[in-house]
């Protein structure tokens, strides 16, 4: 129980700085690049996963920081609708 206790820890401490680091990088570059470049690295660390083997506490840091663009997939849908409800 511990060890899931921590690598939940680990995965939304990961997830909260992911979101800030990704939803500042897309403010200075496209929303829509960003979006696919997280997919991209994600891909790419869970096929990297599969073939090499890394500690579990690694793999949650990277998925955490890669698979978070919640934050930038809101800021693109409010550039997209300007005129509709914020709500």
């Amino acid at each position: 129980i511990e060890n899931s206790m921590t690598n939940f820890f680990i995965w939304t401490i990961t997830q909260a700085l992911g979101s800030f680091l990704l939803g500042s990088a897309s403010d200075r570059y496209c929303r829509k690049k960003m979006l696919v470049l997280t997919q991209i690295l994600g891909v790419f660390i869970l096929i990297a996963t599969y073939f090499f083997e890394f500690k579990s506490w690694l793999i949650i840091l990277l998925f955490g920081l890669t698979f978070s663009p919640s934050a930038i997939a809101k800021a693109a849908l409010i550039d997209n609708f300007p005129n509709e409800s914020k709500i």
